[in-house]
């Protein structure tokens, strides 16, 4: 997507951890895109550990843990008006058949 100008009008942060079981954020808007390592304690890097086990990846896997994108125009809505959020709803529609949401919110208490 490019605006009137041809210039890149979608946005994204993206969180992956390394073979190291670091995190890192990627974000970009426009040009270049920018990262930054997170501490990660060790309680943190169980959970990955055991979050990479689970998903049968092999040790030393870089794994894109979460991904938000959204368009110059999205970003617009939400600032107006708060109240305004876009989800992407494909729960239940993996091989595995569990949903990706609630298993979210139940983990973090939202």
């Amino acid at each position: 997507m490019t605006d009137e100008h041809g210039e890149p009008c979608v946005s994204y942060v993206a969180v992956t951890m390394d073979s190291s079981l670091n995190l890192t954020i990627h974000t970009k808007h426009g040009q270049p895109t920018n990262t930054e390592k997170l501490k990660t304690d060790k309680q943190t890097k169980a959970d990955l550990r055991k979050l990479r086990k689970e998903m049968n990846y092999k040790d030393g896997t870089e794994i894109l843990l979460a991904l938000s994108v959204a368009t110059d125009e999205m970003a617009r809505h939400v600032q107006m008006f708060p109240e305004v959020f876009y989800l992407n709803v494909t729960a239940s529609t993996k091989k595995t058949k569990t949903g990706f949401v609630p298993h979210g919110c139940e983990r973090y208490g939202w």
